[in-house]
């Protein structure tokens, strides 16, 4: 443990979601102090114990505060005495929303613009490290997209044909946060992070909407497979992402693209298929044209989501991530078997 560590404070807002505990239990590990939100104390119990078989931290050294990302209450005392505040909470829909307004807009925008008001009326904060997506990256660019390799100058266009509400959602929070900085907040430093689909090792059975990539291929949800496919990078990688990015000084004012690679869906089940399909999991291999994907989207909300992805491979730039983050990341391959297992073992995949 490092001494000096041990006297740094952190707050990591969305403590119950997959890639706050993993940012969390590595802080813990690290030595720092960390604060935490949730949105309902009733939890803290149940995310204390999930991080105290991965930690041997104190008490002490987790804090709890109830707080809402439409809610003023509390934030002000979450941040309160740190010296980095890393904003991950966030609402994600794989599908399309009932609100998107409600349920994406207000929590993303507005979220973040409270996180960083009260980070910037705390003397002691001096950084923020900002939880995006390559959804502000990827979406909204003319043909022929499966021929552009994007990096992080690229901005996502919210007005183009195959953006969806989460893609809006997420792009208008990260502007709206590097406007803020520019504006209100130039005495603070900021960071991006823009994963991919995120999988690894889930820590609870209530898992991250990307596990579903995993988890419809194995409980037989998915008869056939669409081509489409994801690019996939590791939780871990992820939480490393932003603890190297919030000590880095040379990583102030930038964003980072944090991937490995891109994996369509029949090489996913592959992957899963040769680890687990002795087990007696019935893993699709057979591929649909798309015309049968449209048809049967027709009757399954889950599949229309997804009829812009037919055929398209979203080409990324992770260089930055590895040249200054220093971050060789997890291969694809183990991210996902790594997801599968964890599944598994909480009871979270039926056969």
């Amino acid at each position: 443990m490092n001494l000096m560590e041990k006297n740094v404070q952190v707050t990591v807002t969305g403590g119950s979601g997959f890639i706050g505990l993993h940012i969390i239990i590595k802080l813990i590990n690290q030595g720092y102090r960390v604060k935490t939100t949730i949105r309902n104390l009733k939890r803290e119990n149940e995310i204390r114990s999930i991080i105290s078989k991965y930690t041997q931290h104190d008490k002490g050294d987790l804090t709890f505060f109830e707080a809402d990302l439409l809610f003023d209450s509390n934030w002000d005392e979450a941040v309160k005495g740190s010296s980095y505040v890393l904003h991950v909470a966030s609402p994600f829909f794989m599908d399309k929303p009932k609100n998107a307004d409600e349920e994406l807009y207000r929590p993303a925008l507005e979220g973040t613009l409270r996180v960083l008001k009260a980070a910037n009326r705390e003397s002691t904060v001096k950084k923020i490290v900002l939880t995006s997506s390559m959804a502000a990256v990827s979406y909204g660019h003319p043909p022929p997209i499966n021929e552009s390799v994007l990096d992080e100058d690229t901005w996502t266009n919210i007005d183009g044909a195959d953006v969806v509400p989460y893609h809006i959602s997420k792009t208008i929070a990260e502007k709206a946060a590097w406007d803020f900085i520019a504006d209100e907040g130039k005495r603070l430093e900021l960071v991006v992070i823009n994963p991919s689909a995120v999988l690894g090792p889930m820590l609870k059975k209530e898992f991250g909407t990307s596990a579903a990539i995993v988890t419809k291929l194995m409980d037989g949800s998915v008869p056939a497979l669409p081509k489409i496919g994801f690019q996939i990078v590791d939780v871990r990688d992820v939480a490393d992402a932003h603890i190297k990015a919030m000590n880095l000084p040379d990583a102030n004012g930038k964003r980072f693209i944090v991937t490995d690679r891109f994996l369509w869906y029949s090489e996913i089940a592959k992957i899963l298929s040769d680890e687990f399909k002795t087990f007696g999991y019935k893993i699709p291999s057979l591929t649909l044209p798309h015309s049968m994907v449209r048809f049967y989207s027709i009757f399954d909300p889950a599949t229309r989501s997804v009829l812009n992805e037919l055929g398209v491979h979203r080409k990324l730039n992770n260089a930055r991530m590895v040249n200054l983050l220093g971050i060789r990341p997890i291969r694809a391959e183990d991210s996902i078997i790594e997801t599968a297992r964890t599944l598994i073992n909480v009871d979270a995949i039926k056969k």
